[in-house]
């Protein structure tokens, strides 16, 4: 089993006992994987406090994650809104720059007419 499928336990037996070449005295915290902690069943109890810290760093990352979705939502709807507004921008500026274009081309028809 990997390293992060370990939990925490408390050696809970009067004994001390010795897990890969280390000593562990009672109230000790050690980190065994269920495997282990199936062998060492008499003498440990699971460490509600690891317990419980480990469920808040889940309810942290959970939050967190669901943080950063919102914040990339926002951002993409921003962009979008941008996107739109430059757009319709862009047309109307090519509208005006059409009317222009037309206003003039009547000005220099008045022109062409008061010539004649």
């Amino acid at each position: 089993m990997s390293e992060t499928q370990k939990k925490a336990y408390l050696v809970a037996a009067a004994i001390a006992i010795l897990h890969n070449g280390k000593r562990y005295e009672q109230g000790d915290k050690i980190e065994l994987t269920d495997e282990e902690a199936e062998k060492n069943s008499l003498y440990i109890v699971l460490d509600d406090t690891e317990a419980e810290r480990q469920q808040a760093e889940a309810e942290a990352e959970k939050q967190r994650l669901a943080a950063e979705e919102a914040a990339e939502k926002a951002a993409q709807e921003a962009a979008e809104k941008e996107a739109k507004a430059k757009a319709e921008a862009e047309k109307k500026a090519q509208e005006a720059a059409k009317k222009r274009g037309q206003a003039d081309k009547v000005v220099q028809d008045n022109k062409d007419k008061d010539e004649q």
